[in-house]
């Protein structure tokens, strides 16, 4: 449920007036109404590096690099890196997500060190450099765009890429004076799904949370399968990475663990490993009918179909590996 944050005095009520939606001229304008109110926005156990770092990577202009930098400590045990992005409905998203953003998403990967560098030295003691350390080198980073408006065209936009969207929207009581007239902002804090995925997993048996928990619960056939499989895609597929994620194994096509790079997942079950792949359903073949459609659980880009299939034994590999091929190639686009 949206929160509604108002900045009516106490000894007024919003309630019987009539409000306008305010419509922002500038993503700063939209940058600084949520960082005044950024604890209500992203709860106490994210902290905010804006304008408090200079970053410089190389061959990637300033205005390509995030608005924003935060760190998330939801999870203590899984720090996570937040790519902030400020933007405005009635400017070209696509445009934007697709050039400025990506851009700095190839470079990131490569330049991680500098980012690091730049980022500790606002750290406060030194637990939270380690957090951020671990949010930067070892767990994947989180591109967060929070915009004044969120479109049906918008969240297309958004899954296409795999960038997370907040909407923070304002209404005011006086058009003319904006922002400076009585007004409330309505938004979905980003904490409460964080807390909220948090105690799912929490609350669940380790063996539905991790990785190398269900690795170990699984019977030996199943973890020798899982073996001979990584190292066939090692060797037949250059260039890939490959890591756990919770209860799943992914698999991207490069070094850039965003999810536009993707090619497959793995989970497994005591006797056979299911794996998810993303293809294009017009040139998918498929002779021997393993793979079922699904609805995109993991793999939502723009013309894309999630199919899932078994593998249960070491024969089962060869032909594994000509669907896992099709996806492979599909996310080189």
């Amino acid at each position: 449920m949206p929160i509604i944050l108002t900045d009516f005095p106490q000894i007024k009520s919003a309630s019987g007036r009539l409000l306008s939606r305010y419509t922002y001229r500038r993503e700063d304008e939209l940058q600084e109404e949520v960082s005044k109110h950024f604890k209500e926005v992203f709860g106490d156990k994210v902290r905010s590096f804006e304008k408090t770092i200079r970053l410089s990577i190389p061959g990637i202009d300033r205005k390509a690099i995030p608005d924003d930098f935060a760190l998330d400590l939801t999870d203590p045990q899984k720090p996570k890196l937040l790519l902030i992005e400020y933007e405005l409905f009635i400017h070209d998203v696509y445009e934007h997500i697709s050039t400025q953003i990506m851009k700095f998403l190839n470079a990131f990967k490569t330049n991680r060190s500098e980012v690091f560098e730049s980022l500790r030295k606002s750290c406060k003691t030194e637990g939270e450099q380690l957090k951020l350390y671990d949010a930067i080198f070892k767990v994947p980073s989180e591109t967060l765009i929070v915009i004044d408006q969120v479109t049906e065209e918008i969240k297309e936009v958004a899954d296409r890429f795999g960038v997370r969207l907040l909407g923070f929207t304002s209404y005011v009581e006086d058009e003319n004076k904006g922002l400076k007239s009585e007004h409330v902002h309505i938004f979905e804090p980003y904490y409460r799904l964080e807390e909220e995925k948090l105690k799912e997993r929490k609350e669940l048996p380790e063996i539905y949370r991790d990785w190398e928990a269900r690795l170990k619960w699984v019977g030996p056939n199943v973890r020798e399968l899982v073996s001979q499989l990584i190292d066939r895609l090692e060797n037949e597929f250059s260039g890939i990475t490959h890591r756990p994620l919770y209860r799943f194994y992914y698999f991207h096509n490069s070094d850039d663990t965003s999810l536009k790079t993707l090619f497959l997942t793995l989970m497994i079950g005591k006797k056979k490993i299911k794996a998810s792949i993303g293809v294009d359903p017009k040139v998918f073949h498929d002779e021997k009918g393993w793979a079922t459609d699904m609805k995109g659980w993991f793999f939502k880009r723009h013309g894309c179909q999630e199919k899932r299939f078994d593998i249960e034994s070491l024969e089962d590999l060869d032909y594994a590996m000509k669907l896992i091929k099709q996806s492979y190639d599909f996310s080189l686009g």
